[in-house]
């Protein structure tokens, strides 16, 4: 029984291979308050979970220039750009402290609140940055909880 599956295509065309279906789940994300001597430990897996994110995100970035093209592997730019923006990480790193809350907590309200802000604005670009920066925030609650990331292959007849 052959199954027909319907996205949103990335380019025009038609493509053939094997599909992987991607299913995003709303993290419970837990909310832990924080000593203040756990404070900068705390900054410091936050840190690391930013280095590791970044290395993902490079790894699928080369990939993808490799197999489909440098034009479609520039998506993961963005990515890396809010990686290293003050404004977005920083004030994650901030908030860690001034909140004495854990990263996970801070880093989804973080997220949120600038997915939310980017949404309203009126230039397409900068709103469409908003699932960039949505994509990123996932995939550091899924480093800091040590989730794997990525898509499930889609078997025959599933």
């Amino acid at each position: 029984m052959e199954r027909v599956y319907r996205g949103i295509a990335a380019s025009e065309g038609l493509a053939v291979g094997p599909a992987f279906l991607w299913r995003t789940q709303a993290a419970d994300v837990p909310v832990r308050p924080l000593a203040p001597e756990q404070v900068a430990i705390e900054q410091e897996r936050f840190e690391a979970a930013v280095a590791t994110a970044k290395q993902q995100i490079t790894h699928i970035r080369e990939r993808t220039a490799a197999q489909v093209g440098e034009a479609e592997a520039r998506v993961f730019d963005a990515h890396l750009a809010f990686l290293d923006d003050p404004a977005y990480v920083g004030e994650i790193g901030r908030r860690i402290a001034a909140d004495q809350l854990n990263a996970e907590a801070v880093c989804q309200q973080v997220t949120e609140a600038t997915a939310d802000m980017l949404a309203a604005i009126a230039d397409e670009y900068l709103r469409a940055r908003a699932d960039d920066i949505r994509d990123v925030g996932r995939r550091l609650l899924q480093v800091l909880s040590g989730v794997e990331t990525g898509g499930r292959n889609v078997p025959d007849g599933a």
